[in-house]
């Protein structure tokens, strides 16, 4: 994981446990986490979707899958409020 990911998720009030992130029982939607989105590193998620406009291998979507994480192939600007 890149280092912004840390940086932005102390932006996002995160509380960082070890290589994780406490996101205390959030909903939380991730437009253009791509293969690597930052809520494969959470503990604690509600419910976590990503979108991203791109195609990946399958495996990239297993690890989605075993999170219990949706993954949406579509574009940020075709997301609505109730993704």
């Amino acid at each position: 994981v890149s280092q912004s990911r840390y940086v932005y998720a102390r932006y996002m009030g995160l509380s960082r446990v070890h290589y994780s992130f406490d996101v205390s029982n959030k909903r939380i939607l991730d437009i253009g986490g791509g293969p690597t989105s930052i809520l494969l590193k959470t503990i604690n998620l509600k419910e976590g979707k990503v979108c991203d406009p791109l195609e990946y291998p399958d495996w990239i979507y297993q690890r989605y899958k075993v999170k219990n994480i949706k993954y949406s192939i579509q574009r940020g600007e075709d997301v609505n409020e109730k993704d």
